[in-house]
């Protein structure tokens, strides 16, 4: 890290980009943004801290964290949170035939704590 006048300044490692690259590359880090963020978003949503998420999964505030800036959701985590707040979870898959099911008839086990 370089200093000027006893000041830490930080060195853009990133090529400048300009035109269609640069719309490119925006729009990679929206949609990775979005995604890491869509357990806090959640969270945040149905009104529960991470202190209070952790107590509910009977794991720390440090794993909830963690979970929060992960790619991928647990459905059954988002599940059983929305089962706490009495929020009930509609899932619906459409095949490419238009045929379509209930994620519920897939996986009951998950919704086995679920209000009716």
């Amino acid at each position: 890290m370089k200093t000027i006048r006893d000041k830490e300044v930080g060195v853009d490692w990133r090529p400048q980009w300009e035109g269609a690259d640069l719309a490119r590359v925006e729009k990679l880090e929206a949609e990775a943004n979005r995604s890491v963020s869509a357990f806090r978003n959640f969270r945040k949503m149905i009104g529960l801290t991470q202190v209070q998420v952790a107590e509910l999964l009977n794991t720390t505030q440090a794993n909830v964290s963690k979970m929060e800036k992960r790619r991928s959701l647990d459905m059954g985590v988002i599940i059983s949170l929305a089962s706490a707040k009495n929020i009930k979870v509609d899932i619906k898959l459409t095949m490419e035939n238009g045929e379509s099911v209930d994620f519920e008839d897939l996986a009951p086990s998950l919704f086995s704590d679920e209000m009716a």
